[in-house]
């Protein structure tokens, strides 16, 4: 096991991505689990962050070596790809007095430690933006009218500007009249209506404040969450849109399927189809209506092309590929008998923590919504168990088929259990 200091003192360098891969394995592994090394470590990100930005005005756009070497006494005859050895053995040859080696040396020692100092402080932070690029999950790649820009826990942030890196935990917010546009990777395109005021947790969760935005997620595999005050929405692939005006959260689906949650109750909306969650906690039933028409001012906001090549260049080309898929999909038949529980069976492992919790969604016929409920990865944590019973609130009663869906939340943990077996418990003879 590696210590908080070793880990402290490896930060810059998981940064800069200069570990092997064994290294970024373990220190990943501790930060997963160390919340104070994880907290230490988004200070230096935030950190680089801002002295790649304070200092990206001042970066230089061509080499100051020829200009430097047309500059420096006596080497006119040396070429300009000649080592440093070569112009030691240059001098050696046509020695000079101590007096002569020094007056003319002053000049060079001079022009040395200017270019030493702008080359720290304007030529190589700015030249090495990996950094800001490992860190970032989006770009804006569309910005008009009054909107603002802030990093995670500022108390104020700058107007948002195209091209801009986005960073876990920024901030960002429309006034009436304008919107951004955001590409996140994943693919997953987000706009943001006018007034409105959104937080990217991370490239597939985003907290919508109030106002409204449009979402068009990519069909990798894994999940893409929207927390707002009034409910969640779980996304596995398709163009919907989210609001969140006068206390109530509105779901409306132009294709593909959402989940929508409010406490214990969800909702599965499709294309066409459009959910509420009233300001009373109460989810209302999928209703059809004009999505296209509903989602005519995201049309309005389009993105920059020059800013669409920069996310695509240094972002997109990076995207994870190969995810596990993120729910598990298991269908039962009681056929009308008595459904009493649900059992879940799974192959036991070593790891004591760091599993993952899970949502169970259990659904009847014509995707009739029954019961949810969230199980805490610590129940998976024992390698002595290898079952675990969910008990509905009430029996489940007169379903030919029941869908079941197994939804893991990697917040919470990162080892998914494997082997799963999903069984209902029937009174005999119902």
């Amino acid at each position: 096991m590696v210590s908080c200091t070793q880990i402290e003192n490896s930060l810059q360098a998981y940064i800069d991505g200069e570990v092997g891969a064994s290294e970024r394995a373990i220190f990943e592994q501790h930060v997963d689990e160390c919340p104070i090394c994880k907290d230490s470590l988004r200070a230096q990100q935030r950190a680089n962050a801002m002295l790649f930005s304070a200092y990206s005005g001042e970066r230089l756009t061509h080499s100051l070596r020829y200009r430097i070497v047309a500059h420096l006494p006596e080497i006119e005859s040396v070429r300009i790809h000649d080592s440093v050895v070569d112009l030691i053995n240059e001098r050696a040859k046509h020695p000079i007095s101590l007096w002569g080696r020094v007056g003319r040396l002053m000049p060079v020692a001079a022009i040395a430690i200017l270019l030493f100092v702008t080359l720290v402080l304007r030529y190589s932070l700015p030249e090495t933006p990996e950094p800001l690029v490992a860190m970032s999950i989006g770009v804006v790649t569309a910005a008009s009218g009054v909107t603002v820009h802030a990093p995670k826990d500022a108390p104020s942030g700058e107007p948002a500007g195209l091209s801009e890196f986005v960073l876990r935990g920024d901030q960002l917010e429309t006034r009436s009249g304008s919107g951004i546009m955001l590409s996140l990777t994943g693919p997953t395109s987000l706009k943001i209506g006018e007034n409105s005021r959104v937080r990217v947790e991370d490239a597939r969760s985003v907290m919508l404040d109030y106002g409204r935005i449009w979402l068009d997620v990519g069909r990798d595999g894994r999940l893409f969450k929207i927390h707002t005050p009034r409910g969640q929405v779980t996304v596995f692939g398709t163009v919907f849109s989210v609001s969140h005006i006068n206390n109530e959260t509105q779901v409306t689906v132009e294709r593909g399927e959402v989940q929508v949650t409010e406490g214990d109750e969800f909702r599965q909306v499709e294309g066409g189809q459009q959910v509420v969650a009233k300001s009373a906690g109460e989810l209302t039933e999928p209703a059809l209506v004009n999505s296209r028409q509903e989602h005519s001012w995201a049309r309005r906001i389009m993105p920059d092309s020059e800013a669409e090549k920069l996310f695509s260049r240094r972002l997109q080309s990076r995207s994870p590929s190969g995810e596990l898929p993120s729910r598990q999909v298991y269908m039962v038949s009681p056929y009308t008998q008595e459904v009493t529980a649900i059992r879940l069976y799974w192959q036991p492992d070593q790891f004591l923590t760091g599993h993952c919790s899970y949502d169970l969604y259990v659904s009847g016929d014509n995707d009739l919504p029954i019961f949810h409920r969230r199980i805490e990865g610590s129940q998976f944590s024992n390698p002595g168990v290898s079952s675990l019973e969910i008990v509905p609130d009430k029996p489940i009663v007169g379903m030919e088929t029941l869908e079941i869906r197994l939804v893991p939340d990697y917040k919470s943990g990162r080892i998914e259990i494997d082997d799963v077996q999903v069984k209902a418990l029937v009174v005999e003879g119902s």
